[in-house]
C-alpha cells in the first residue's frame, strides 16, 4: 500500500506546504545551517579543497572537537540536491574526565582575558552554539584556556555551576558582586542575550602577549570540549610548570 507524506503550516487554520524546487545546489548549500542538522555542528568550511583534486561541500565540528564532511547529491536530475549524512573524521583519544578545553574569544563588544583573570571567570556567547558546550561543565573540572589567534594563556579550576551573565556573581576584595555591574577592562557593558559564565579558581596565567602555541597543539572552534590530546596535556603541564600525579590532575 503506497504511503504519501504531507507537510502542514498550522496557524489560525492547517495549510498544507506545496513542494517547490531548489534554484541551485549552491542556494542549497547557503541554506545549510546548524539548527536543520541531525546533530547541533559548527559549519566551518565550504568548498573546501582536498588537495586531492576533489571538493567538499560543507565542513563541520560538533561539540567533542569531531570533524564532520557533508555531501550533497541529486537524487534525480528533476530534484533538488539533498544532503547526506556526513562522514566523521573519529581518531579518538581516550578523556581523563576531568581536562577541558576552554576557548576565551576576545571582541571588541565582549570581556577581554584581563577581566577573566582579575575576577576569576571564563564567558561564551553570542550566538547558539558557543553558550551550551561551556554550560557542560561543573565544579571541579581542570581547564585549559585558549585565546583564538594567540595560544593557551592559563590553567584553572571550575568552582561552581555555569550563570547566566545577568546573574554571575564574582569575588570583588573578599565579597561576592555580580560581574554585569562591573567596570571591566575591556568596557564591555552587558546588554542582554545568550551569554554564560564559568567561575575559575586560577592556578596558572599569563598574558595574552606571552601566550603558548606550537605546531601540533589542540584548538578548534567550540567554546568548550574535553581535552584528549595526550600531545597537548604533556606540553601545556611543561611549559605551565604543573605538578601532576598519575591521574594526570593537579594536587591542590
Amino acid at each position: 500500500m503506497p504511503v504519501e507524506i504531507g507537510l502542514w503550516r498550522v496557524d489560525d487554520k492547517p495549510v498544507r506546504l506545496v513542494p517547490g524546487g531548489m534554484p541551485t545546489e549552491a542556494r542549497l548549500k547557503e541554506l545549510i545551517k546548524p539548527t536543520i542538522l541531525s546533530e547541533p555542528l559548527l559549519i566551518i568550511g565550504r568548498q573546501v579543497s582536498t588537495g586531492c583534486g576533489k571538493v567538499i561541500d560543507l565542513r563541520a565540528v560538533d561539540g567533542e572537537g569531531v570533524l564532520h564532511v557533508i555531501e550533497l547529491k541529486k537524487i534525480r536530475q528533476d530534484r533538488a540536491p539533498e544532503p547526506t549524512g556526513g562522514s566523521k573524521s573519529k581518531a579518538m583519544e581516550p578523556w581523563n574526565g576531568r581536562d577541558w578545553y576552554v576557548s576565551f574569544g576576545e571582541f571588541p563588544d565582549g570581556p577581554c582575558w584581563e577581566d577573566g583573570v582579575k575576577y576569576g571567570f571564563v564567558s561564551a556567547g553570542g550566538g547558539e552554539w558557543y553558550s551550551p558546550s561551556i554550560r557542560k561543565l561543573s565544579a571541579g573540572a581542570r581547564i585549559f584556556t585558549f585565546i583564538p589567534k594567540a595560544g593557551y594563556v592559563g590553567v584553572g579550576i571550575v568552582t561552581g555551576d555555569p550563570m547566566p551573565f545577568a546573574e554571575a556573581t564574582v569575588d570583588i576584595d573578599g565579597r561576592k558582586g555580580l560581574l554585569a555591574g562591573l567596570q571591566l577592562a575591556s568596557n564591555y557593558v552587558y546588554t542582554g542575550g545568550d551569554e554564560w559564565v564559568l567561575p575559575v579558581r586560577w592556578l596558572k596565567h599569563r598574558p595574552r602577549e606571552r601566550a603558548f602555541w606550537k605546531s601540533g597543539l589542540f584548538a578548534n572552534q567550540n567554546s568548550a570540549t574535553k581535552l584528549r590530546n595526550r600531545f597537548t596535556l604533556e606540553q601545556l603541564t611543561a611549559e605551565l610548570g604543573l605538578e601532576t600525579d598519575e591521574s594526570g590532575t593537579v594536587p591542590e
